[in-house]
């Protein structure tokens, strides 16, 4: 019975020895260092902690374009041991959202690579603030549903300036002949709002159809919005002719 029990205990060790492995774990993996002036230098220190039951060796730390991480200040960490890896992001010629990754790997045999965020916007307070044009519109397309062939339908897209500065239509193409467009308010104030009357002739044309509006604009984010019609052109009977 003793010798059994002698065996029991044995066994229980060695399995207990064989599972032990190093756990890395980052309580905290990612840092917004939210709006900052164009040129500061950000710094964030991440904190790695070994949540296993056997040695955590960190071997490499490797970083995204334009940021860098400084290696950490231990290598190998024992059960419940922690360590700090600061990630410095230099903002200099840089502008908008920007995101940047640090990558840790481990001997952690489950999650060999962890990775840590450091994001936020940079901005330039030097620079104008005011909003440019933007152009919206109510929708950005239209189906006529079935029509007689020869028939001339028409609609109005309807948009408006939602920017802080004059908004000016530069120019509208259309995808065919069929297709006519006019543009009611080419210079809109912010807050004002236009129209574009579209027709369309059917004539010599069968089946379903589409047809595209170009707006060109001086938006800087959306400088060519497409618009689309759509119909299904009946052919006209003996009769109906």
């Amino acid at each position: 019975m003793k010798r059994l029990l002698l065996l029991v205990v044995i066994f229980a060790f060695y399995a207990c020895a064989q599972i032990g492995q190093p756990k890395i774990s980052v309580p905290q993996s990612v840092f917004d260092f939210g709006n900052v002036q164009t040129g500061e230098i950000v710094k964030h220190k991440f904190t790695v902690t070994n949540n296993g039951t056997d040695l955590l060796k960190i071997t490499q730390v490797a970083s995204s374009c334009g940021c860098t991480a400084v290696q950490p200040e231990k290598n190998e960490l024992k059960p419940s041991e922690s360590t700090t890896i600061t990630a410095e992001f230099n903002t200099a010629g840089r502008l908008g959202p920007q995101i940047k990754y640090v990558t840790v790997i481990s001997n952690d045999p489950v999650t060999p690579q962890v990775q840590m965020i450091i994001k936020g916007n940079v901005v330039d307070a030097k620079k104008d603030t005011v909003t440019p044009p933007r152009i919206k519109f109510e929708s950005s397309q239209h189906d006529f549903g079935k029509i007689k062939e020869g028939t001339v339908s028409e609609f109005t897209f309807k948009f408006k300036n939602l920017g802080k500065e004059s908004l000016i239509i530069n120019d509208v193409r259309t995808s065919c002949g069929c297709t006519a467009a006019v543009v009611e308010g080419s210079v809109l104030k912010p807050s004002e709002s236009g129209s574009i009357k579209v027709g369309f002739d059917s004539t010599g044309r069968e089946g379903r159809t589409s047809k595209t509006i170009v707006v060109m604009s001086n938006d800087p984010e959306n400088p060519a919005v497409t618009l689309t019609i759509y119909a299904e052109i009946e052919r006209k009977t003996e009769q109906s002719k």
